[in-house]
Parts: C-alpha cells; structure tokens; sequence
C-alpha cells in the first residue's frame, strides 16, 4: 500500500509542481532522476510502510492462541487510545493551519485597508525614459487633451518606496536635529493633485522652476518637528543650502506597510530629475482606450522605448505578495490536514460500528430511535476532536503571536478566530462521524442479532 501510494504521490507531484511553481513564482522540479532522490522516495516508503505495519503487527502477535481458540475476549489494550491519540493530532494540526490561514488573510486585510493618504486608484506608474523628461510639457498638454486623463506629474521616486533621505539637517527654532532622518523627493507642480495629496498650508510650487529653486514643502510630521505656529515662512538648512517652507502637504504612507509609523517627514522640490511619470485616469473611463492613447502620445515624443506601465494599486497589492502566498499554503495545508482527518475518524466511525452491531441491534428492539443511536456514537466521537481543541487553541495561540511579533502595525488576536477554526472542525467531523452512525442505526436489528 505505501508503494502504490508512493507511485501514485510522485503522479500528483508532477500535476501539482506547475501550480505550485506560478504561486512561489519560483521554477522548481522533481529531478527523479537525481540518486539522492530515488533513494529518499525509496527511504520514505519503507518507513511509512514498516511504521503502518509495526503497530498491528506486534499487536496481533501479542494474542494467545489458546484463548482465542476457546473464544476468551482479549483485552483491548492500549488499541483503542492509539487510534484516538492518532485522530486526536490530525485534528490538532487541522485547526492550527485553520487559525494559521485565518490570522494571516486578517493581517493582510488589516495592512491593506489602511487609509494611505493618496489616491491609489485609476494611477499609472510609468518609469520615466529617453526624452520624456525633456518633452515632459507637450506630453502633459496631448496627454490632459486626450480627454481621458486627470493630471500628470513627475518624481523621483515611486509613492511607496522609502525614497532618498539624509541627515544633517537643521530647520529655524529647532536644537538636537542634526540626527533626524528626513526623506526628500523631486517633483513637478501637479505632483500633489495628480496623487490627491491634500495642500494643508501655503501653496504649491510655480511652473517657473527658478522661482522655487530655494523653496520647499514639507509634509505634516515634518511640520510638527519644527514646534508650534505655522511651518510656511521658516527656514530649512539642507546640505549648505537654505530653503524657504512654502507650503504644507498631508502625509501619506510609504515603505514598510506593516510599520505603525510609516508616514515619516519628507520635504519636497520643485525639480524634474525624475524617474517615474504618474498619471490619474479621470474615473469611468473605458481603461483600455486610455491606455492606447497615452501609448500613442508617449510614441510621439519617446518612439525608441516601448510603452511601459504599472498600475498604482497593483504595485501596493504586490508589497503584500508574500504573505498571501503564505497563507495560500497555509489554506492548502489545513484542507489536506482536515482531509486527513476526516479519513481518521471515518474509519474511526466504522470501526466502532461494527463492533457494537449486536448492541445497536438490541437498542433498536427495546426502542431506541436513530436519532438516539447516532447520538450515542456520534458523542464518543466528539470526545478526541474536543481534546483535540483544547489542544490547538493555545499552540496556535502561541504560534501566531509569535509570528505576529514581527509586524508593528499587526491585529489582536480575538476570540472569533478560535470559534470559527473550531465550528470549522467540530461541524465536519460530526458531518463524517454521523455517516457510518446513520448507516449502524438504520440497520434491520434482526440482520444484526443474527451476527456472530
């Protein structure tokens, strides 16, 4: 049996690999072929095959056949708590991997459905080549005439990256500054309402980039490290450079999405050393369209490069790719573990059915119903998945609390995680325990009576 079930193993293998690899985004292979390979498939059937056998094996062994002969009951032994100590485990590992997929597909829903500070939606990153910074005017002016689209902008950096940042830095008023990390960006004058920043204080920069070569604009954490009263008007010293705060902008996140303080000070400059060119889609426009005409307009000015694009929130759901990839694996688990179960306490179920045939038989005559029957077997059942729980609970307590050390920005852990995983488990254990339960109770109790 753990032969055919090897064989048939490497077969699902080969099925499954291809799936697997699109999920990891990984190119992994078998290599069957490789020595160390065979002899570890080899390795572990024989120890699957020998483990399966040893028990029942030294088990039956143990009888005497002069009392068996005469018809003296054996004794059952520790039989009956090695099969109940297995189905106890499955279950165990069933509902950690249900609390495991549950805790992460939260964390997740918890990072992403924080407030950003910018309008994600309906924005094109498109990396910035060849001569779109110096035909960044005329792309603007075709690309707002196109109809389509809302604003265009240039940075340096992208919104979630972290961007350049620097110390030694020191602003008017302020003392023991010289340490503070403060993130700087280049961008052009419609930065602000093409991201759907908020102007706060002051005003934006000018067209004319000269008249802002000295100026600034800071964001509201940077506002509140130069103290009371109105930022706009004070003085930022940068590098040997002076530069006049102008205005004041909302602060939007960047970075480590699970950081609780991601939306650290930043300054901003009126510059187009840029790499990065956004562009807001007004909504309710047909995307597809759009996007042809800004490749249109972009082959106008910049034919050398292909057209190139990301869409703003596909880039923030990627920063979250590798935690739904674990919890993905994790879903996988739980269902090959609760499957694994299930067969436990079916053959459980069947087990013990067929042992007490004569007394479901006997019940039935002096008038028990089937509904208290399945109710009998179904509460022995019920004892190793309850057990089972107990168990669970605070290992995967444990676990995912560890795990979630790691983020700052992170859920608690309630009790609706735990109840669910548990209703999950109890109600599909009860659903397999109650099939072969059914099938004992509605037995015709002369066929039983008459069983030897």
């Amino acid at each position: 049996i753990a032969g055919i079930a090897s064989i048939l193993s490497v077969f699902l293998l080969m099925i499954a690999l291809p799936f697997f690899n699109t999920l990891v985004e990984k190119q992994l292979s078998l290599q069957l072929y490789r020595p160390i390979h065979l002899l570890s498939l080899l390795g572990i059937t024989l120890a699957c095959g020998l483990l399966a056998g040893w028990y029942p094996s030294f088990y039956l062994s143990s009888f005497k056949p002069a009392r068996i002969l005469k018809g003296i009951k054996q004794k059952r032994g520790s039989s009956a708590y090695v099969r109940k100590a297995l189905v106890v485990s499955q279950f165990t590992a069933s509902l950690v991997f249900i609390i495991a997929t549950l805790v992460i597909y939260k964390q997740v829903v918890h990072a992403k459905s924080r407030d950003m500070g910018y309008n994600k939606e309906n924005l094109l990153d498109i990396p910035v080549t060849g001569n779109m910074i110096s035909d960044f005017d005329p792309i603007k002016e075709d690309l707002m005439a196109s109809g389509g689209i809302e604003n265009v902008a240039l940075s340096s950096k992208r919104m979630l990256e972290s961007g350049d940042n620097g110390t030694g830095i020191t602003w008017q008023g302020a003392t023991d500054t010289e340490d503070v990390l403060i993130r700087h960006r280049y961008i052009t004058p419609n930065f602000f309402e093409t991201m759907g920043l908020v102007l706060l204080e002051g005003r934006g920069f000018n067209e004319n980039r000269v008249m802002d070569s000295t100026n600034t604009i800071i964001t509201q954490s940077f506002a509140k490290l130069m103290g009371g009263g109105s930022p706009v008007g004070k003085t930022i010293h940068r590098w040997g450079t002076t530069y006049n705060v102008i205005g004041v902008v909302s602060d939007f996140r960047y970075g480590n999405m699970y950081e609780v303080n991601n939306n650290k000070p930043a300054m901003f400059f009126n510059n187009r050393w840029a790499k990065h060119m956004y562009v807001s889609m007004k909504s309710g426009t047909a995307v597809s369209q759009t996007l042809a005409e800004i490749e249109q307009v972009l082959k106008k000015y910049n034919p050398a490069f292909p057209f190139e694009y990301q869409f703003e929130d596909q880039l923030f759901n990627a920063r979250f790719k590798g935690l739904q990839v674990l919890g993905v694996l994790a879903n996988i688990f739980s269902i090959l573990a609760i499957c694994i179960a299930c067969l436990g306490i079916f053959g459980l179920t069947a087990f013990t059915a067929e042992q007490r045939t004569k007394e479901i038989g006997i019940r039935k005559v002096l008038g028990a119903t089937v509904l208290g029957i399945v109710q009998m077997l179904s509460k022995d059942f019920l004892r190793p998945v309850l057990i089972a729980v107990c168990i669970a609970f605070p290992l995967a307590h444990w676990l995912m609390s560890d795990w979630l050390r790691d983020f700052d920005y992170r859920i608690d852990l309630g009790w609706g995680v735990f109840a669910l995983a548990g209703g999950i488990v109890i109600g599909i254990a009860m659903v397999t325990a109650s099939f072969h339960a059914f099938g004992a109770a509605n037995v015709n109790p002369i066929k039983s009576l008459r069983t030897e």
